[in-house]
């Protein structure tokens, strides 16, 4: 006969396990094609993420080997029913566009969504406020605009950015002009396969439009990879894309990396 405080135990054990498997939710490739398409969104039609205003979604854009090289600041909005992929420079979606996903539910501890706010903006900074964050020079985080209704939008890559002097994590657009006061952003934290990566353009193109990220090991190359520009001195675009031998980091069309880039990656397993 079991003893019931065992049983019990394990009970709650696997009961657990399965909360975090289905907290995890969801890691895939999204493909723009005219049936989910119109104009500069694209719809995320998942049973995972419809119906569901509570996800946090990151998204970096993807292509494969031959494909329209062209990435622009994207986020996310929810309409009531569907979550969809938009550009903020309110251009069109091309066809077969890729974008890697990570859908997170918003009750993980490494999970939060920040919105900026007066008390927490400094000069063109919006200062985040996480344990897992502050005073943690070395986390690695992911963020992906997450806007509501009405909200304008923000045709600016986020820049992820660690103040010494306030030892906290910050957000900041690309172009350094301040972001708006109520927008809210999708942040992931320290996600398993993630790590920071100094991008030396010794394996640049000529024209420092893209870099190789041979430092990936070659099993790796069918993965899904989330990127982040780290630091204010990553103030291009940043996508993903695959080709015969290692992921390529690429940047918007006439977009040249900037010296000393560092940027953080995230690999997954496509489900």
């Amino acid at each position: 006969m079991s003893h019931p405080m065992k049983t019990t135990t394990l009970i709650c054990i696997f009961s657990f396990i399965s909360f975090i498997t289905k907290a995890e939710l969801l890691n895939i490739v999204h493909t723009a094609r005219w049936h989910n398409t119109n104009g500069y969104s694209t719809i995320i039609d998942h049973p995972a993420v419809n119906e569901n205003p509570d996800v946090v979604i990151i998204a970096t854009p993807y292509c494969e080997e031959f494909c329209q090289q062209y990435f622009s600041p994207i986020g996310v909005h929810f309409d009531g029913t569907h979550w969809s992929l938009f550009r903020e420079d309110l251009r069109p979606i091309d066809e077969y566009q890729k974008f890697s996903i990570v859908v997170k539910k918003n009750i993980l501890p490494n999970v939060f969504i920040h919105e900026v706010t007066p008390e927490n903006t400094f000069q063109n900074l919006s200062i985040l406020d996480h344990p897992l964050l502050n005073e943690q020079p070395e986390a690695i985080l992911f963020v992906t605009h997450r806007r509501e209704v009405d909200d304008p939008f923000n045709n600016a890559s986020i820049i992820i950015y660690y103040s010494k002097t306030l030892r906290k994590w910050c957000l900041v657009n690309s172009d350094q002009k301040p972001l708006v006061a109520n927008h809210k952003f999708n942040i992931l934290i320290n996600p398993n396969y993630s790590f920071s990566l100094p991008i030396s353009l010794e394996n640049a193109n000529g024209e420092n439009y893209y870099a190789i990220l041979n430092k990936i090991d070659q099993k790796w190359i069918d993965k899904i990879v989330l990127v982040q520009a780290h630091q204010l001195k990553s103030s291009c675009l940043f996508g993903i894309k695959n080709n015969s031998f290692f992921p390529t980091l690429c940047t918007a069309q006439n977009t040249h990396i900037p010296p000393s880039t560092v940027i953080n990656l995230c690999v997954k397993t496509v489900e």
